[in-house]
């Protein structure tokens, strides 16, 4: 009895905040009861933490992910554009991620039984690969131009964020095995999935990672200090792919980001026949973007390590172009 009051009150709440204060800080304020699994990562006993049941690869592993057996042109571009620089990389899927991974029963359950959605499933195996073995998680629809910069992968947890740090995106995240903020979301993935039957928000995920750098002191002094910042700009073709294509902003964009984030269900850019979203899939078609086998450096791979590791490029964004 007291559980159900209990869950009662928590959504009135929420629901009461989300009307005065708005949908992300009630959602916030939501999550922050589960900062406690912060204490269980601390005092987790060695035999709870996750042991790889593979061959460790090495830290520098690249992880994607298609839970569907069609893939299309968009996701087929991203694949081919992370196996261009990362031959190795590792396509999970419903068929081989027991390979990798011992879900829990209760997530696993849910997600058979469509209370997970496929993208908050992706969310969890994402972090528990990482975990467990450390390297780079990709999104197949993110659209890599280079290889990954060395100042990311000298990092022990990068993650995108805005410019005040007060947002975060993962499609993209590196760690190495075993990291505390890495475990600490998978840990809390799994205890929200043991309570809750729905998703609070579609980026709730994201929300609590906003919620752990903000009120876990530790992690607020990491987060600020030590993680680098990557410009805004890899979420260009997610805002923009229904705008008319440039070749000025092509030459510009693909010399400045090693990987862009593309936002390939927009249907106003499907109406538009000079967009960007033609424009990226005829150059995929034909064979101008990085594949395997292709000429990684025809996107202007060379100059990126320069702009962003040194700034001496001297690289002036066109206009429509934020720097």
């Amino acid at each position: 009895m007291f559980r159900i009051f209990e869950n009662w009150y928590r959504w009135v709440r929420f629901y009461i905040r989300k009307i005065f204060c708005g949908k992300k800080s009630a959602t916030k304020d939501y999550l922050r009861r589960y900062l406690y699994v912060t204490k269980m990562v601390q005092g987790m006993p060695q035999h709870q933490i996750p042991k790889c049941n593979l061959t460790v690869p090495p830290v520098n592993r690249v992880w994607t992910m298609w839970l569907q057996d069609e893939r299309p042109d968009f996701i087929q571009m991203g694949l081919n554009s992370i196996f261009c620089f990362y031959p190795q990389a590792v396509i999970i899927t419903e068929k081989n991620v027991s390979q990798y991974l011992d879900i829990p029963a209760h997530i696993m359950d849910k997600y058979r039984r469509g209370i997970i959605e496929p993208a908050h499933f992706s969310d969890y195996v994402r972090v528990a690969l990482l975990d467990m073995y450390g390297g780079t998680w990709i999104d197949a629809s993110c659209l890599m131009m280079d290889k990954i910069p060395n100042f990311i992968m000298k990092q022990t947890f990068f993650i995108l964020q805005n410019p005040n740090k007060k947002d975060v995106s993962n499609f993209f995240i590196h760690a190495a095995p075993n990291n505390y903020f890495i475990r600490c979301i998978r840990v809390f993935l799994e205890e929200y999935w043991r309570h809750e039957r729905r998703a609070i928000d579609y980026f709730f995920f994201h929300w609590f990672v906003t919620v752990l750098f903000t009120y876990h002191p530790w992690c607020h002094r990491i987060w600020f200090s030590q993680i680098p910042y990557l410009n805004s700009n890899v979420k260009y073709f997610s805002y923009f792919l229904g705008r008319a294509a440039d070749m000025d902003a092509w030459r510009y964009l693909s010399r400045t980001c090693f990987i862009y984030k593309i936002h390939r269900r927009s249907e106003f850019a499907k109406k538009q026949p000079n967009s960007w979203y033609y424009f990226l899939l005829n150059m995929y078609r034909a064979h101008a973007l990085p594949h395997p086998g292709g000429d990684a450096s025809a996107a202007g791979a060379p100059v990126f390590q320069t702009v962003y590791e040194t700034g001496a490029a001297d690289i002036t964004p066109p206009n429509g172009v934020p720097e």
